[in-house]
């Protein structure tokens, strides 16, 4: 019951810019489908996806905030009191953040499916035909994936800067910014690293090709390299709740 207020109360501090950020999708995508026409299509299509690329901005600003408006609204000193671990609290704000990001990548969802089934003729014309041998599902779920894992560590490596720079009470910008370019440093040249002990682990064949209905993958993603990226997640999601129990103090 604890668990589930945390999570009530993260998410009415990500309502407001939660609704912005939908807003704004919802106006950005009404905007390119009252925009578009056959003629046009293609500099359409060029925009659909810039969203995408805000959407990790956001998570970054959120997971500084996570802690930093505790300290601002002074609740700080409620949330280390109550008899939770960092870990429950640290879980409750980045599932908060998630469904915020769920919502938001929905919504483009929704908005690029109506553009494209509004002017599908115009668009299938400009695809190329080799585009009919790629299984769609399994790229965007795999790409989708890739995009989340990113998303992830964009978010965690914001709050663990966050928390490192509340330990300094001088140039606490120039601490946050250097833990969080350390942090993602890190995650790029070691996460490798904690891929090699599971090389023996099957490869997975995502079939983004097909031919003659027989799927046929064009490449093979090494079931190591997946498990790596999760061992990254917790690690970073561990690491973060570690320095709110016994670093900062308030």
């Amino acid at each position: 019951m604890a668990t589930v207020k945390l999570l009530q109360k993260e998410l009415r501090d990500l309502a407001f810019s939660g609704l912005v950020m939908l807003l704004l999708n919802v106006l950005f995508y009404g905007f390119l489908l009252f925009q578009a026409d056959a003629g046009n299509i293609p500099i359409i299509l060029s925009f659909v996806t810039i969203p995408f690329a805000v959407y990790p901005l956001y998570l970054l600003a959120q997971g500084y905030r996570s802690f930093t408006r505790e300290w601002k609204n002074e609740t700080i000193y409620m949330l280390k009191s109550l008899p939770r671990s960092g870990y429950a609290l640290t879980a409750a704000k980045a599932l908060a953040s998630a469904l915020m990001l769920a919502l938001l990548v929905a919504a483009s969802g929704a908005g690029i499916y109506l553009i494209l089934i509004s002017y599908s003729e115009a668009v299938q014309t400009l695809l190329p035909p080799e585009i009919a041998t790629i299984n769609l599902e399994s790229f965007m779920f795999w790409a989708g994936l890739a995009y989340l894992w990113g998303c992830a560590v964009v978010y965690f490596a914001a709050q663990i800067s966050a928390l490192i720079s509340r330990v300094f009470l001088r140039f606490r910008w120039l601490a946050a910014l250097a833990t969080f370019y350390l942090v993602n440093y890190l995650v790029l040249r070691f996460s490798g690293y904690l891929a090699r002990p599971f090389t023996w682990l099957p490869g997975v064949t995502p079939g983004f090709m097909e031919t003659a209905g027989i799927e046929q993958g064009a490449i093979q993603i090494n079931s190591n390299v997946i498990l790596a990226g999760i061992l990254t997640l917790l690690i970073l999601f561990a690491v973060s709740s570690l320095i709110l129990d016994r670093v900062v103090e308030v």
